[in-house]
């Protein structure tokens, strides 16, 4: 008996490698395109049942079938799916500014950087100057810290000494640039500017430095000036530097109401959460 379960088991395993070699193998060129194909089909989706502020979660459009399942090469793919792990565990991903680049133009830079047309439909053609107490000048997106810009900079632009001027600095990115419903955040309005001495205009919110909510990744800290068609009686809530009632701003829909045109000079920059932003929002009523 023992001779015959010899032979069954040998005649056994030789069937089955038999088999096994008369399988097609597989490469890893094969299995590559249809990782490529999969991966397209990755996206990050808001997870419903986490409230506010939003979760990230990934959500596959496609399911892989049930024999690229058991081909072991096919494991793979999750080595293949190139995915941000920072972002994934940041609710607000941070977004990106275009790094400044002198070459731009105003417009340019303002279209790079979708403030056109998330503020304004037009960009300035010409530059403001914007330079805070601490030496640090604003320059088409380069990044400040709110500690750097807490009190009002100094604005230079050229001026008609006869005109005068509206100054705007708003945030589009309220509370986030991923979520923006507060869009926009009036930062700072100075109206019935006498050519450019800001220190003689009429002040309708007094300035509030960059207090974005810890975790909303950056924002877009954006001045406008406007050449008004004369001096103007403006009809508009007043703003103390404590009050923090100062969301859903839309800078469009105000330049029309004062018939003010476009921007004729701009500027922004980049900011995001540091350890002096608590103490603003307290201030605000936050």
């Amino acid at each position: 008996m023992s001779s015959i379960r010899v032979l069954f088991l040998t005649c056994f395993i030789a069937m089955v490698l038999a088999e096994e070699s008369s399988r097609p193998s597989v490469s890893v060129s094969s299995v590559r395109p249809t990782i490529r194909a999969f991966s397209t089909t990755i996206r990050l989706v808001p997870d419903q049942k986490a409230g506010y502020p939003e979760k990230l979660m990934l959500q596959a459009a496609g399911a892989l079938t049930d024999d690229s399942k058991r081909d072991a090469s096919t494991m793979k793919l999750n080595e293949e799916v190139k995915t941000d792990e920072k972002q994934l565990g940041n609710p607000f991903p941070r977004a990106t500014i275009g790094e400044p680049n002198a070459e731009l133009t105003p417009i340019e830079a303002f279209k790079q950087n979708k403030i056109v047309p998330d503020v304004c439909p037009d960009g300035p053609e010409k530059a403001l100057e914007v330079i805070y107490p601490s030496a640090k000048e604003v320059k088409f997106g380069n990044e400040l810290t709110p500690k750097q810009v807490l009190t009002a900079p100094t604005v230079k632009y050229d001026a008609d000494a006869n005109a005068f001027y509206t100054l705007i600095m708003t945030d589009p990115d309220a509370p986030s640039r991923l979520n923006p419903k507060a869009r926009e955040w009036q930062h700072w309005l100075v109206v019935n500017i006498p050519g450019n001495d800001i220190s003689k205009g009429d002040t309708l919110s007094q300035y509030v430095g960059s207090a974005p909510p810890k975790g909303s990744g950056l924002h877009r800290y954006v001045f406008l000036l406007f050449k008004q068609p004369e001096k103007v009686q403006f009809h508009e809530t007043l703003h103390n530097a404590n009050d923090g009632n100062r969301g859903k701003f839309n800078t469009n829909s105000f330049a029309a109401k004062y018939n003010l045109g476009a921007p004729i000079a701009g500027n922004f920059f980049g900011a995001q959460y540091d350890d002096t932003v608590p103490a603003t929002h307290k201030r605000l009523g936050f």
